[in-house]
Formats: structure tokens, C-alpha cells, sequence
């Protein structure tokens, strides 16, 4: 499968979203709730397949519109769980990913409007979280050591990313099982309760076109 060729070089797996995975795993051995546990990721895979389902490279790109502020939300705070560096420069990462998100919002748009574009790439736009979660990872590593992190910065940080994983035949087969997997916990979702919302999810709503079940 052809994909997009990027320009920016990639600079691999950044080390800070190993460390985040490790406080993920660390964070959801205690977690009770198994709802709670893939709430979040589930339903930005979610948005994924529903993005890759839709009529227009337009329509695509907007349902991306939350996903780099709820990436944000998951990702920083399991980080700081466990991982003292993160936790003491937490205040600090979350203003600069805040201040750079809506032009990775807008990078975002466009790399799922070129994928889309492609019939040959367009199932590409489920490693969009992927994606995201990556360079946040990256941009909140820059910030704790100290570097200082521009909204261009930024952006080329999503551009790293995305080269990283759709240049990756391993990297884009793990991001792609990882949306699979997760959008099938969405469905099954479904009418439970959205812990971070604390309210439950309407299930009389119109079904998604993508999957027929939860929109």
C-alpha cells in the first residue's frame, strides 16, 4: 500500500511514550472499573473508523477535531502517575500542549484529508490516534527536559510521527490492530457509563454510519 510521503524524517518511538505505555499498564492494573480502563482510547478509535467511513475528506477530518485535547487528557495525567519527572513538570506540559494544540488539530485535518483522498489510503486514517498519541508523548518529553516547544515545533513533531508510522510497515500493522481492537470495545460500550463524563451514553442516538451500532 502506497503511502504519503512526508517532509519530515522520522526520529522513532520517542522514549517518554514508552515510559507513558509503562504507567498506563502500571495505572490499569489498579484500576477497578473496566469501563473507566478503555473508555478514552476506545472512543477515539472510534472516531477513527467512523472518520475512515466517511463521504467526504472534509467530513473525515472533522470528527479528528477533539482528538488531540482527548489525548491529551488520557495520556499526561497516567504519565504522571507514575513517571516523578512528568508529574513535577505536569503544569508546564499541559500549557505548552494546549498552547500548540489547535495547529496539531490542524495538522491532524490535513494529514486525514490527504489519506482520505487516496482510495488506496484511506483505511491509513485509522492510525490516526496513533498518531496523535505519539507526538503528544514527543511534545510533553520536549517540555520536560526543558525544550522549548513552538506551535511549529509542534507541527513538525506531528509530521515526525506520522512518517514514523505510515512509513512502518510494522508500526502502521500495530496502530491499524490497535484501532480494530479498540473500536470493537466501543460498540460494546454502548449504553455504559462514560466515566469521564459521568453520564451515560444515549443508546436511542442515531447509529453510526461506519458501524451500525454506536455513534
Amino acid at each position: 500500500m502506497a503511502t504519503p510521503v512526508y517532509e519530515f524524517e522520522s526520529e522513532g518511538l520517542p522514549e517518554f511514550e514508552e515510559e507513558a505505555h509503562e504507567a498506563h499498564e502500571m495505572h490499569e492494573q489498579h484500576e477497578v472499573s473496566p469501563v473507566r480502563k478503555i473508555y478514552a482510547d476506545a472512543m477515539m478509535e472510534h472516531l477513527a473508523h467512523e472518520s475512515a467511513q466517511a463521504e467526504s475528506e472534509h467530513e473525515a477530518a472533522e470528527h479528528f477535531l477533539p482528538l488531540i485535547p482527548l489525548v491529551a487528557s488520557k495520556l499526561l495525567p497516567l504519565a504522571a502517575k507514575a513517571i516523578p519527572k512528568i508529574a513535577r513538570a505536569l503544569p508546564k506540559i499541559t500549557r505548552v500542549v494546549n498552547r500548540v494544540s489547535p495547529q496539531l488539530t490542524r495538522g491532524v485535518s490535513h494529514i486525514t484529508r490527504t489519506l482520505f483522498r487516496n482510495p488506496r489510503t484511506r483505511p491509513l486514517v485509522r492510525t490516526i490516534p496513533s498518531i496523535a498519541r505519539r507526538t503528544v508523548a514527543n511534545i510533553a518529553r520536549q517540555a520536560a527536559t526543558g525544550r522549548t516547544v513552538t506551535p511549529r515545533t509542534a507541527v513538525r513533531t506531528l509530521a515526525q510521527q506520522a512518517r514514523a508510522i505510515l512509513r512502518s510497515p510494522r508500526h502502521r500493522a500495530l496502530a491499524l490492530r490497535r484501532s480494530r481492537v479498540l473500536d470493537r470495545q466501543a460498540h460494546r460500550l454502548g449504553g455504559l457509563r462514560a466515566p469521564a463524563a459521568d453520564v451515560i451514553v444515549n443508546v436511542n442516538r442515531p447509529c453510526c454510519r461506519a458501524c451500525g451500532r454506536l455513534r
